[in-house]
Formats: structure tokens, C-alpha cells, sequence
């Protein structure tokens, strides 16, 4: 991922996130320590994402380990770490729904 990361945060734990991109649209980061890091991305590339939470939006679980270091893990680094471990994952993701 060689794009700077560019991200607001809505609320807590509510994030937008402008770069990188998926499906060339920014996205929306969910993280609920505990329990696990989730993620709203554009759906339909011709129509573009919603303000989240919205049903037209792809919901996707970034991740919701039960075992407790990688639990850790997540809850406890940074926005900036947490969404570059999301971004893999919901590219990963999205290329084993293609293929």
C-alpha cells in the first residue's frame, strides 16, 4: 500500500477512510474493541457508498479474533496500523469473492 493514509474520524471508534481506496471509493471503519474491527465499502462501483451505516453498502468483518493475542493485537494499535490491517483484509477478501 504505497498511498498516504487519509482518514477522519466521525465518532469514536467511527472512522471514514479516504485512502486507500476500495473499488476506487473511500470507506467507513468500524472498530469495537473486544469485539472486532468491521468495515462498510462501496457495493455497487456504478452507484458509490452511502453514509454508514446503510443497507446498500458491503459490510465486511475485518476481523473478530476470539483468541486473546491476536485480540490484543488489534485493539490495541493505532487507527493508522489498524486500518492498513483492514485494508489487506478486505482486499483479500474481495479477490476471494472474484475467484
Amino acid at each position: 500500500m504505497a498511498a498516504e493514509l487519509s482518514f477522519m474520524e466521525i465518532k469514536e471508534g467511527f472512522y471514514l477512510v479516504n485512502s486507500p481506496e476500495i473499488r476506487g471509493y473511500p470507506w467507513y471503519l468500524m472498530r469495537k474493541p473486544g469485539e472486532g474491527t468491521y468495515a462498510e465499502i462501496v457495493n455497487d462501483v456504478e452507484v458509490g457508498i452511502y453514509i454508514a451505516p446503510w443497507p446498500f453498502n458491503k459490510r465486511i468483518v475485518a476481523e473478530n479474533h476470539t483468541d486473546p493475542e491476536l485480540r490484543r493485537l488489534w485493539d490495541e494499535s493505532g487507527v493508522s496500523e489498524v486500518i492498513r490491517l483492514a485494508h489487506g483484509e478486505i482486499v483479500a477478501q474481495l479477490a476471494e469473492d472474484a475467484g
